[in-house]
């Protein structure tokens, strides 16, 4: 069973990082992570949410 405790931590530091190559190994977890439970996401795309004025 997926631990979404763990899950919503790495999407966390994913959302926190800076430096890109952290940032990859975070997507990777949370990847694999899906994986193993065999949830799969299809071109995900980001949200630019709101701009400012």
């Amino acid at each position: 069973m997926l631990n979404f405790d763990a899950f919503r931590e790495l999407c966390h530091r994913a959302s926190i990082e800076t430096g890109p190559p952290k940032r990859q190994n975070l997507k990777d977890a949370l990847q694999l992570m899906l994986r193993t439970q065999q949830i799969e996401l299809h071109h995900v795309e980001k949200n630019p949410g709101l701009k400012p004025n």
